[in-house]
């Protein structure tokens, strides 16, 4: 609110460039600090909104602080349209410019989120360290989930596919979680993000975290060339595993990918 973390990153989804009111933004720089700013944002309710990663897998001490004003807002998308960015993600993994908290097992770094099943992990080929990890990750997240809020804290989880192909229904689902009205513009942020979209790979995708979508021509060449990799490269096992999971994700949050399982 003073004006210290202002995000002048322009391609940052959290950057200046998206940011709506972006002249408010930047006006805090010249304004000043002190008890009337913690008043002002009582009176006026601001909220402060954090995009994290996993999250929700450790959400209890955020609950456990700041109870039933905190709310999390988990937005899930199809496991075979992560094993992409998870592949980015792993191959960069030692990189000195990734900072996931980690730890040394037998002498290699590995995730935080591995603890438990490190020796899997670090035994597996490359696509079956995405697919272990998608396939215990997801998991986790059901659980953690379900534990939140049958503990009454406030939890909203999404659908990707269904924000960017039919928003209406997951934008008012938004407004009534967080008790907010929408931005008065929000069909020119929408037309921004590609919102809604005929198919699913035409937004803003970053080619950095593994994402190309020239060379498709529909939303079912994506899907089949996307699990065609994954029987190339995994083994039948975690394959097997992996597609347990997709089923499961589809009868959770059924969307037009249903139609290619």
């Amino acid at each position: 609110v003073i004006g210290r973390e202002v995000n002048l990153r322009w391609n940052d989804d959290s950057g200046l460039a998206i940011n709506p009111h972006m002249f408010v933004y930047i006006k805090r720089l010249f304004q000043g600090e002190g008890d009337q700013k913690v008043a002002d944002i009582n009176e006026n309710n601001i909220a402060l909104n954090i995009m994290s990663h996993m999250l929700m897998l450790v959400a209890n001490p955020i609950f456990d602080t700041y109870g039933e004003r905190a709310k999390i807002i988990e937005i899930v998308r199809h496991p075979l349209y992560m094993v992409s960015h998870w592949s980015s993600y792993l191959e960069r993994f030692n990189s000195p410019r990734e900072f996931t908290v980690s730890f040394q097992h037998k002498g290699i770094k590995v995730p935080w989120f591995v603890a438990g099943w490190e020796d899997e992990y670090i035994e597996a080929n490359e696509m079956d360290k995405v697919l272990i990890c998608l396939i215990r990750l997801y998991a986790w997240l059901d659980d953690s989930t379900d534990k939140a809020l049958t503990s009454g804290h406030q939890v909203l989880t999404i659908s990707f596919e269904t924000l960017v192909m039919s928003p209406d229904k997951p934008l008012k689902e938004l407004e009534a979680f967080l008790g907010r009205k929408h931005y008065p513009r929000l069909s020119s942020l929408l037309r921004k993000q590609k919102v809604p979209r005929k198919t699913l790979s035409q937004g803003r995708g970053y080619s950095q975290y593994g994402w190309s979508f020239d060379d498709v021509k529909s939303e079912e060449q994506f899907y089949n060339q996307s699990l065609e990799q994954v029987k190339i490269s995994g083994t039948s096992e975690h394959i097997s595993d992996f597609l347990k999971l997709i089923e499961k994700y589809n009868q959770k949050q059924p969307s037009i990918l249903c139609a290619y399982q």
